[in-house]
């Protein structure tokens, strides 16, 4: 007979009514495998219930967690989840169950206070919790009392900022079972034959770059000071996980560039790696070029998703991406010609909204968009949370940087929905894209998938069609 565990890890999302329209990437919750692999080396069984994956109402979520019995429950929530979390932390208190917070709502409620968050939560671990929220949940269940605890974290957030994952070659290893491998998975085919079973690895933590537009509140990690692991270890990892059935590899870095010399090395790994596995992973444009695009071919990158933001000049400046706008639109084209040559798929990730932004302007980015003929355009809506160095505009939308059911329609819904139509439903992209993935329309699993993110983006591009003549929006 299994005993009952100690702790239960949580990744909160939105209920199931309430998701966003647009097309999500289902990414593996790696800081909570993270913290269970942290726990299993102290013999601590823990447990991950994945709302991500498992979507239902919150009463239900609660049902599930509760049935297991825990002393205490570390909850990781996005801040767009921010009212289903605190729903489940309140419930998991009236029970007598210690309720930990963590991950990117925490970032958003240490910028700006939340009501409702001290009834929610006994202990708050600020920042990256992949060793941090081991070691509370340790003293928890050695016999500390969750009062003092908090206290103790309190002054320590006061003192030395949020934690940091500070030796990331320390961290051990986390499981990623052949289940995981075909759940969270990149939404979108890419080019050759089809990836079913996808692996997250974190190989950095940190970004140098200081983006005025950036925020951490949807960043993987915290803070400018760059913290890498031992490109041996990772390559070590990515073999482990291509053992166990991956055929293709996220990296959930925040940008896998921010260090060439890491970068190259890694490179060289990886393309030691036999069978060789592709993966993708987040890049900044500058940081390509001639040198770093071919050693990632040669280590089986399948797909870049780069940080272009705008293609109008004066926003380029405006938002730090360069210091002269009309020569990092010049890079640009030439970072995404340099990655055709070389075979790697492009997802062009622009936003939309940024302060003072004008027709003209935006008509730039479309025709930048355009121009580069990436593999999937990804726009979002510029939001000011609370630690971007950029003041709103005046159609800055909801506060979340993807449109949410329910909220109120505005100037932004019709911007985005007209530049994905304008993108995507043209005869070339189509042709090329076909030409690209058509392998993975032969795989009925994959076929089924895409035809679900079909009707997300077609949600997004019709939604606002269909509310200006009179009919309701997609739920």
């Amino acid at each position: 007979m299994v005993a009952d565990p100690s702790v239960v890890l949580v990744r909160v999302d939105r209920e199931p009514a309430r998701h966003t329209r647009h097309p999500r990437h289902r990414h593996a919750p790696l800081d909570l495998l993270y913290v269970q692999a942290g726990l299993a080396t102290r013999a601590i069984d823990a447990p991950l219930v994945d709302h991500w994956r498992d979507p239902s109402p919150i009463a239900q979520l609660l049902a599930r967690v509760v049935a297991l019995h825990p002393r205490a429950v570390l909850l990781r929530a996005n801040g767009w989840a921010a009212d289903e979390t605190l729903r489940l932390g309140r419930a998991l208190r009236v029970r007598g169950i210690v309720t930990v917070a963590a991950g990117q709502l925490v970032t958003q409620a240490r910028m700006r206070p939340v009501a409702g968050w001290a009834d929610a939560f006994d202990l708050t671990v600020a920042g990256e919790p992949e060793q941090a929220a081991v070691d509370l949940l340790g003293d928890l269940l050695a016999g500390a009392d969750p009062t003092a605890l908090a206290a103790d974290e309190a002054r320590r957030l006061a003192a030395h900022g949020p934690h940091l994952v500070r030796d990331p070659d320390a961290l051990p290893a986390p499981a990623q079972s052949r289940r995981q491998l075909a759940v969270y998975r990149f939404p979108f085919p890419l080019r050759g034959r089809p990836a079913r079973y996808w692996g997250h690895v974190q190989s950095s933590w940190g970004c140098p770059s200081r983006c005025r537009h950036c925020t951490e509140v949807v960043r993987k990690s915290v803070g400018f000071h760059y913290r890498r692991r031992d490109p041996a270890a990772v390559a070590a990892e990515v073999a482990r996980l291509a053992a166990a059935g991956a055929d293709a590899i996220c990296f959930e870095d925040d940008s896998l560039l921010a260090d060439r010399r890491h970068f190259l090395a890694l490179c060289g790994e990886l393309e030691q790696l036999r069978p060789r596995v592709r993966w993708l992973a987040s890049v900044r444009p500058d940081d390509l070029d001639a040198e770093t695009v071919t050693a990632a071919a040669a280590a089986g990158a399948a797909l870049f998703k780069v940080g272009v933001e705008t293609g109008a000049p004066r926003l380029a400046e405006l938002i730090g991406k360069a210091r002269d706008g009309h020569a990092w639109r010049a890079r640009v084209v030439e970072v995404f010609d340099l990655l055709e040559r070389a075979g790697i798929g492009s997802v062009a990730l622009f936003l939309v909204g940024l302060p003072g932004e004008s027709a003209a302007e935006r008509a730039l980015s479309l025709d930048l968009a355009r121009r580069l003929r990436p593999d999937y355009l990804q726009l979002q809506r510029f939001t000011a949370y609370p630690d971007v160095g950029l003041a709103a505009g005046d159609d800055a939308g909801p506060g979340y940087h993807y449109p949410l059911p329910g909220h109120a329609p505005d100037p932004l819904d019709a911007a985005q929905a007209a530049f994905y139509r304008r993108f995507y439903l043209r005869p070339g992209f189509v042709g090329r894209h076909l030409a690209h993935t058509w392998r993975s329309y032969l795989d009925p699993a994959r076929l089924a998938a895409a035809g679900g993110q079909v009707a997300a983006a077609a949600k997004v591009m019709l939604g606002p069609l269909l509310t200006r003549t009179g009919r309701a929006a997609p739920k």
